[in-house]
């Protein structure tokens, strides 16, 4: 399949420039983000969220944290089950990877008034999503970590 062997020659091509790093290492730390950012993101944690977003998620993410503030509601986010389900695209263009990720989860999302009203959601639902999400990395730079650079929601 050619998008198989594309993928294979990009992941080749990204964990050649850092051998201590494995595909699986960066699918186990892609949940691990998943589950932060989306934490960090109900809690309005921006000082987490900037440390793990490109400048455009970030600034996109704080948008919608701002409105929330702005109509004094409150986000509460529980996830029950995330997994990758698989890599959608491998890239590397000069010294930029990429690496987008399609990610399924179960979880229940409830938005509240300060006192405590519930708004939008209900505790007894779970709903299904199917994201992608895109992290990039300059491989000339020594620090391990990838950003999220994307996302998109394919449910």
């Amino acid at each position: 399949n050619l998008v198989d062997n594309e993928i294979d020659t990009g992941i080749s091509q990204i964990f050649n420039h850092d051998p201590g790093c494995s595909i699986d290492e960066f699918k186990s730390g892609a949940l691990k983000a998943f589950e932060i950012i989306l934490y960090a993101f109900a809690k309005k944690d921006k000082e987490t969220l900037d440390s793990l977003l490109s400048k455009d998620v970030f600034d996109a993410f704080v948008g919608s944290i701002n409105e929330r503030d702005a109509a004094a509601e409150l986000l509460e986010t529980k996830i029950l089950r995330v997994e990758i389900s698989k890599i959608n695209n491998v890239g590397v263009k000069g010294s930029l990877a990429s690496i987008s990720l399609e990610f399924i989860s179960d979880q229940i999302n409830l938005i509240s008034s300060q006192d405590g009203k519930l708004i939008d959601g209900d505790p007894d639902c779970i709903e299904n999503y199917k994201d992608q999400w895109t992290f990039q990395k300059n491989l000339n730079h020594k620090d391990p970590n990838w950003e999220l650079a994307s996302t998109k929601s394919l449910s």
